[in-house]
């Protein structure tokens, strides 16, 4: 049986820590983005895909379904968290909502639902869980669904910023 192609479309934006109080955490390495980004990136606050005044690249990157592919970030500025991975058949309207977040005393970002196992549309949750600073660029795997056929799929990868004032995430597509 032969899979279907699949064109994911990849938006990515992230946002400068010099112009926002709350800022980039993250740029969306690969796949390839079709947002620019700069270093640390643009604005990411507003879900789905936190693309607010970003430049298109119009950058597609094909998958197969059932394909297992490399998800990498950069994480700029750090906190304590974890990352997020869900697809839309269709228009990044269609992506999930951010989790449900339950502060804790003072931290109004204190912990985040986690999908444990995920439900389509999430591919993973609770990935790159951490508590110290990456040294470096982080890849993690997911697999698309083998019946998943789309012309222009919508990748988005957010992250969970914990120990910090909200917005709880930040976005990428």
């Amino acid at each position: 049986m032969s899979k279907s192609r699949i064109r994911l479309v990849v938006l990515a934006t992230a946002c400068s820590s010099i112009a926002f109080p709350s800022n980039a955490h993250f740029m969306l390495d690969a796949p390839a983005a079709t947002n620019e980004q700069s270093s640390p990136g643009r604005p990411v606050l507003d879900a789905p895909c936190g693309d607010e005044g970003a430049v298109k690249t119009g950058a597609l990157t094909p998958f197969t379904a059932g394909e297992t592919i490399d998800v990498t970030i950069t994480e700029t500025i750090f906190h304590p968290g974890h990352y997020r991975v869900a697809i839309a058949n269709g228009s990044a309207n269609e992506l999930p909502q951010d989790p449900i977040v339950t502060p804790i005393g003072d931290n109004l970002c204190g912990t985040a639902e986690i999908q444990d196992p995920p439900v389509f549309p999430v591919l993973a949750d609770g990935a790159l869980a951490h508590t110290s600073a990456f040294a470096g660029p982080q890849t993690l795997q997911v697999t698309l669904p083998d019946d998943l056929v789309c012309e222009r799929c919508t990748l988005q990868v957010i992250e969970f910023i914990g120990s910090h004032a909200a917005p709880c995430f930040h976005h990428h597509c």
